[in-house]
């Protein structure tokens, strides 16, 4: 295993609080949970009687939706890895495809339930259980949320990785921030798993303004999340888009991550690296001074790559948001007398 792989299954948890010495079966998407190895086949209708609220959270959240909504349908289609199933639908082999990243996913092992915190005395009487505070760390979220290429022999590579959100989460602890990964995304929607995909949480990820610049106006950017923005899929981007008084769209820049291939000394061929990185850092903040004929501009997030989203079956929503727009002769009057 390669140094990123180490980072993130093992030195990742030390860091963050979890314990590496309760095994949880995950495997940065190698394999699938295997329930003989510590997993589980429930479903989550099992949970719900005496979790209905958790239950009901959980069914409208993006982890139950993980293996069937149209953007991972779509990708799957483009590029048919099981790897990317193995983390999507962890416990596809035991028929519960169809329930993403289900309770049983995180929380049982070996015929227990995993709590981050102590379980009450009626919990006991339903079912055995066992304490793990890990739960409630960062480091738990690395194991699905933070993962390596893979190269041709089956190894994790020691290049930057392709999802790096809890190191970007750290970055963002370093320079003084107090949140965790739980602290935004299972606030008050507990497990809705609130992310992206929840526009209000999106809307709070970056604040803007606008101000005079010597060409007309300068638009400036500051990430207020605990990681990169964006962040999470390799193939999403933010664009910054000046707009003329004829409709005329311009990219100012695009926020992203890009990737490139080189060869593959583990096993011939070809794999994937990290080329370059332009996305908004933790605590960042970015100047952009727009065309001086820009007459309005946006700010548009875009879920996947500007060519998947023309797919078909990929409704406008789901592909991209318009963050912040705004018409600069009506609304800010930007040129400097």
């Amino acid at each position: 295993m390669g140094r990123w792989g180490f980072v993130v299954m093992l030195g990742g948890l030390l860091l963050m609080g979890a314990n590496p010495l309760i095994s949880w079966g995950f495997s940065s998407g190698l394999r699938p949970l295997d329930p003989a190895a510590g997993g589980a086949a429930a479903g989550a209708a099992s949970c719900r009687t005496c979790h209905q609220d958790v239950y009901r959270a959980w069914a409208g959240s993006r982890h139950a939706a993980a293996a069937t909504n149209a953007l991972f349908v779509s990708a799957l289609e483009k590029e048919p890895d099981p790897r990317c199933v193995n983390c999507h639908a962890p416990l596809r082999a035991q028929g519960r495809r169809d329930e993403g990243v289900n309770c049983a996913v995180c929380h049982v092992r070996d015929g227990k339930v995993r709590t981050a915190r102590p379980m009450s005395a009626l919990g006991e009487a339903a079912h055995k259980s066992e304490l793990a505070p890990a739960l409630a760390e960062p480091g738990f979220c690395a194991q699905c949320h933070e993962f390596a290429f893979r190269r041709a022999d089956g190894s994790l590579s020691d290049d930057a990785p392709i999802q790096s959100t809890v190191t970007e989460w750290r970055a963002y602890r370093d320079r003084g921030g107090q949140k965790s990964c739980r602290d935004c995304h299972m606030a008050e929607g507990g497990h809705r798993f609130w992310g992206a995909h929840h526009r209000p949480t999106l809307d709070q990820a970056i604040a803007y303004s606008l101000s005079p610049s010597a060409a007309g106006c300068r638009l400036t950017l500051q990430n207020q999340a605990g990681h990169a923005v964006p962040t999470g899929d390799m193939t999403r981007r933010l664009d910054v888009v000046a707009v003329t008084a004829a409709g005329r769209r311009r990219v100012v820049q695009s926020l992203v991550r890009t990737f490139r291939f080189v060869p593959d000394e583990a096993g011939g061929g070809m794999r994937k690296v990290r080329d370059a990185d332009s996305t908004l850092r933790p605590a960042e903040r970015r100047s952009l001074d727009l065309p001086a004929d820009a007459a309005r501009v946006e700010v548009v997030y875009w879920f996947t790559h500007p060519r998947n989203a023309m797919t078909p079956q990929l409704r406008d929503t789901e592909t991209r948001r318009v963050l912040f727009a705004a018409d600069l002769e009506e609304d800010v009057p930007c040129a400097i007398p």
